[in-house]
């Protein structure tokens, strides 16, 4: 039994669940244009933040600078801070105090000099207060403390996705201005470890049985990914050594005592493994000169700071979500929230990537639980309210679907094209934001495929297809008749391939991969070697999509026929009802289609002349009357009226 393992088939994603569950409590911030336009005209290269925290309080003291290049001429510097904290002073490059105020979040600092477009400047912002309780951001507040449930350690962390790290610290909350490097010093007392992002160059004693962390990173880093934790804390170490790099990988740990490291031991020490495994996936662990890490704080699920994750549980499924995240959220960042799937859809589906190497006996029912939570949502994958963190954050669209996009990627792709796109995506953007966009067009250019359709449907559009498949074997040619429909986006239609295996008489087997097209109805004809005697939709999972299979004796190659004189169908329009006259060999199998491609219902007509009810709904239809000897195909208009 492997205790470390969460094994589920249709949970909702622990990360996801946790990230969404204050979803009445936050809207995204409106700010003035005046602040948009001058948080637009300059860029951050350096942040220091030198902060007062401990474990026992939110309480937070200390000062933040903040470098930046100017990309217009600025007189005005602005930043968020949360109300709640107050400022003490402002202070320019040389130390000279500056005059500042305050609307709501927003804080406008008059500059003691017009800053020159390419110019350089630093401000210096001092301040003190204890953060909002308002549950504002994904998981709980931007700065929070709390006692563990099962191991009664207090601690005090950040978690400042997607709009809350004004709560804890003065910032610019823009997704596309990296950060190039960042300091991180927090003074707390003697029996706490601080953990933060990065290495961590020093511990400095101070005097009143303080300590302060000096922790430094040198990779570019957004804004919410910057993050400290404060606890009385147990130190694990570990190492990971992926091919192709000379020195190891410090995995470093901060737990909340030595139980929580021997219970969670087996899960801790599988760290390295896959961080070897996505190292070979994607390309080297993009941090590899700093570290990875954990750090434990009493929340559900987890959250993906950049080189140390903060945990709040630690299972198997939640550590490989957030390590993903190094790579796909952390080193790529997605340059909207729109497009947050480009971080929580991949580390989704990276997931089952880390079950299909190490755990593959549960691979599938992790792939089919996926899946299955995917279908049971409409809308695009791609977020249009961004003000909604219930909606950035929702399980079955942004990191379920997210993630089987990835997978029928994979199948359309194929393996090798797949990985090798994924590497070059990591190629370009890394130490960037990529937008959908940007991945499609990474894509395209590294299989040679044109995947337009591809993204329009599955991440733009809305819903999934639903496949009725007819067949009909004659002489060793296979007949399929493909209806498709989507039940919750009634235009949209997909062009996907479709995975059939084909059993034969004698026993053998084999897949045929046939191509897909947005119509509601599609016929081919397929030449085999033998006769077939039946046929596995979706044998793999290869694409999200419902199917059924029927086999269909009158099929054969259709004839669309516009005048037939043996089949007559009238009226046309029609109130309803409609009369069937056939002057052809009986039986007939007649089908009524809506133009969504939806079978409405079929009838075997045993006689020449036969009235129909058409369904109640006005619209168009589509009628398929025909037997093994030929068949038609008309379109009939049903009106309330003649």
């Amino acid at each position: 039994m492997l205790s470390s393992i969460i094994v589920v088939s249709a949970q909702e994603d622990a990360c996801s669940k946790q990230k969404a569950l204050f979803k009445s409590a936050f809207k995204k911030p409106i700010h003035s244009n005046t602040y948009l336009n001058l948080i637009n005209a300059y860029d951050v290269y350096y942040h220091a933040l030198d902060l007062a925290i401990e474990a026992d309080t939110t309480f937070i003291s200390g000062n933040v600078l903040t470098a930046f290049t100017v990309n217009q001429q600025l007189d005005t510097f602005a930043f968020e801070l949360h109300q709640d904290l107050m400022i003490d002073s402002i202070k320019g490059s040389n130390q000279q105090a500056l005059g500042f105020y305050r609307i709501s979040d927003e804080v406008f600092v008059k500059l003691n000099q017009t800053i020159p477009a390419l110019g350089k400047t630093q401000v210096q912002i001092f301040y003190h207060g204890t953060p909002p309780t308002g549950a504002s951001a994904a998981i709980g507040n931007g700065f929070s403390n709390g006692v563990s449930a099962n191991y009664g350690k207090r601690v005090t962390w950040s978690l400042s996705q997607p709009y809350a790290a004004k709560e804890w610290w003065p910032c610019k909350q823009a997704l596309t201005d990296k950060i190039d490097s960042v300091d991180i010093h927090v003074t707390t007392a003697q029996n706490n470890k601080v953990g933060s992002n990065g290495l961590l160059k020093q511990i400095v004693q101070l005097p009143n049985n303080k300590n302060r962390y000096e922790w430094k990173t040198n990779y570019p880093i957004d804004f919410y990914l910057i993050s400290v934790s404060v606890g009385n804390y147990f130190e694990n170490i570990d190492y990971a050594k992926p091919k192709g790099l000379k020195d190891s990988i410090l995995i470093l740990n901060y737990l909340y005592n030595e139980q929580a490291y021997i219970d969670n031991k087996k899960t801790l020490g599988e760290c390295k493994d896959i961080l070897s495994l996505f190292s070979e996936y994607f390309g080297m662990y993009p941090f590899y000169k700093e570290k990875y890490g954990h750090t434990m704080a009493p929340f559900s699920g987890g959250m993906e700071h950049q080189t140390m994750s903060t945990m709040g549980i630690i299972s198997y499924d939640i550590m490989v979500h957030e390590l993903a995240h190094q790579w796909f959220g952390d080193y790529i960042t997605c340059s909207s929230w729109s497009d947050l799937w480009l971080n929580e859809g991949f580390a989704s589906y990276i997931e089952l990537l880390a079950y299909e190497k190490f755990y593959p006996q549960y691979y599938y029912n992790k792939l089919l639980g996926k899946m299955n939570r995917a279908k049971q949502t409409s809308g695009s994958v791609y977020v249009l309210d961004t003000a909604s963190v219930e909606r950035l954050f929702n399980s079955n669209l942004t990191y379920n679907k997210g993630g089987m996009v990835l997978h029928m990627l994979r199948w359309t792709l194929g393996d090798s094209l797949f990985f090798a796109s994924l590497k070059s995506y990591v190629n370009v953007y890394g130490n960037k934001t990529a937008s959908t966009t940007d991945f499609k067009n990474v894509c395209e250019q590294t299989s040679g495929k044109n995947l337009g359709s591809f993204f329009q449907e599955w991440i733009m559009g809305s819903g999934f297809p639903s496949y009725t498949i007819n067949w009909n074997c004659t002489n060793k040619d296979l007949h399929l008749n493909v209806f498709q429909s989507n039940v919750q986006s009634a235009g949209s239609l997909f062009s996907i391939d479709l995975p059939l295996r084909i059993y034969f008489a004698n026993g053998d087997s084999i897949d045929l991969r046939i191509p897909g097209a947005a119509l509601a109805s599609n016929y081919s004809k397929i030449p085999l070697i033998d006769s077939v005697i039946g046929i596995q939709f979706n044998y793999n999972r290869q694409i999200l999509a419902n199917g059924i299979v029927k086999r269909d004796s009158f099929l054969t190659a259709i004839e669309t026929i516009n005048q037939l004189p043996d089949i007559e169908l009238y009226p046309n329009p029609s109130n309803g009802k409609l009369t069937v006259q056939i002057n052809m060999q009986l039986p007939v199998l007649i089908r009524v289609f809506n133009m969504t491609g939806k079978l409405m219902f079929e009838h075997l007509q045993n006689q020449s002349t036969e009235l129909l009810e058409l369904p109640a709904e006005e619209g168009l239809y589509m009628i398929e009357i025909g037997n093994e000897h030929g068949r038609m195909i008309q379109k009939i208009i049903r009106t309330f009226s003649n």
